[in-house]
């Protein structure tokens, strides 16, 4: 299956290749059916970039491409999600490890980053200075 996508600075098409798992690989692997590759090459920010990235399923070869595809950006969405909670709020670096504490700060930050998404927000990085800047507009918020 190919893909095309242009936005924020980045072109890039992607290629996804769906193989059934030969049966050596799936007895080493319960469940193994699949293995996807993706190959992406295009642009960002002016700079050539390509990747390959490999994935495994348990869904069989013969699924529409489609499907795996819309598994894989789901992911990525998840793991966009944590990159920003880790480099904008550091959320990695806590020390906050036992306890309620981590899921409840997680739940806050998950929070401002709905309402930075809400209010039309173009930058994390941006509208965490704005709001550090201006708590009297933060407290109209609530």
């Amino acid at each position: 299956m190919r893909s095309e996508e242009r936005n924020k600075g980045r072109q890039e098409v992607g290629q996804l290749s769906v193989y059934a798992a030969s049966s050596g690989m799936a007895a080493d692997w319960l469940g193994l059916q699949s293995l996807l590759m993706v190959e992406r090459v295009g642009s960002h920010q002016g700079r050539a970039v390509s990747s390959i990235s490999y994935y495994i399923s348990s869904l069989p070869a013969q699924v529409p491409a489609s499907d795996f595809s819309a598994g894989i950006r789901g992911d990525w969405g998840i793991e966009m999600l944590h990159s920003i909670k880790d480099t904008r709020f550091g959320e990695d670096k806590s020390k906050l490890g036992k306890g309620p504490s981590p899921s409840k700060l997680s739940v806050i930050r998950n929070l401002a980053l709905n309402l930075f998404r809400h209010l039309g927000a173009q930058s994390v990085a941006g509208s965490m200075h704005q709001i550090a800047h201006n708590i009297k507009g933060l407290a109209l918020l609530f």
